[in-house]
């Protein structure tokens, strides 16, 4: 995420100022970090770049739930691209295992390789894998990490079996040593054609999108607003993503004002409905 966020940075260099400066913060959670950008000042000076689930998914989770309201605490600026998650083996794990059902086949086999490792409990990759836990009748086991990056180290270092982890974590040399399985969402991913999808693999609903979201405080000045829709607009709209390494294993997707909003509203019932459905928290 933070490569993206600074090729971004990058690409509006030229059509807004002053620059934007991206960096990653680590605060304390997602209260916390949410809490710093709703007590911004309007002036644009520090603005959020997350993931959809920031804004979506997590609010709706104990312990965050009725902790904040991104469309009241937050004013929601612009989502800039789509990218999606895939469902990796390590190379350690039997050659034979080549599709979804052989690595649930190959858990039962061997029980003391049933974790799978997730960035953070409470996201939407542990959200995908509990619902093909749930789905299956499987006992795998989410294990949190910080990183994409952790998640990797360990899978090449054999404590680790499989991950569920951002296509752009297959981007490195190591990592294209890992056996993608399935991805998450309607469609195949344009970058690993190959590769299933969850639906195709025998598990229907596992069909999220994700997707990269600029938001600032309630107050944000319009005028600010204005001018970074229209600068992402220019920065975007000619980027040849698949050019870039940040940029490409996304796609773009501009969307701004009301269709953001609507997207908002649309994405936060789905997951507050199957949240529910699922029994689904930061514990899970």
């Amino acid at each position: 995420m933070g490569r993206f966020a600074r090729e971004v940075s990058s690409l509006m260099a030229p059509h807004y100022t002053p620059p934007l400066v991206a960096e990653s913060q680590t605060i304390g959670g997602p209260l916390r970090f949410v809490d710093a950008i709703r007590k911004a000042p309007p002036d644009g000076s520090l603005l959020m770049h997350s993931q959809n689930s920031l804004v979506t998914l997590t609010p709706q989770l104990a312990p965050n739930k009725g902790g904040y309201d991104p469309l009241k605490d937050l004013t929601p600026i612009a989502a800039l691209a789509d990218f999606t998650w895939v469902l990796v083996v390590a190379p350690h794990v039997d050659a034979k295992v080549l599709t979804v059902k052989d690595y649930l086949a190959w858990v039962t086999d061997n029980p003391e390789s049933r974790s799978y490792g997730v960035t953070q409990f409470g996201s939407i990759p542990h959200l995908m894998g509990t619902m093909l836990a749930r789905r299956a009748g499987a006992s795998i086991r989410p294990v949190s990490y910080a990183s994409s990056d952790s998640i990797r180290r360990d899978l090449m270092g054999q404590s680790l079996a499989a991950a569920i982890v951002p296509v752009d974590a297959l981007r490195t040399t190591d990592a294209m040593r890992l056996r993608p399985l399935a991805v998450v969402g309607k469609q195949r991913w344009p970058t690993i054609p190959d590769v299933p999808t969850f639906a195709e693999a025998g598990f229907r609903d596992l069909e999220v999108t994700g997707w990269y979201v600029w938001a600032g405080p309630a107050g944000l000045a319009p005028a600010v607003h204005k001018r970074l829709v229209e600068g992402l607009d220019k920065a975007l709209a000619d980027t040849d993503f698949a050019g870039i390494p940040a940029l490409a294993n996304v796609i773009g997707n501009l969307v701004t004002g009301d269709a953001l909003l609507e997207r908002l509203r649309r994405e936060s019932q789905y997951f507050a409905s199957l949240t529910q459905e699922m029994r689904f928290s930061t514990a899970t």
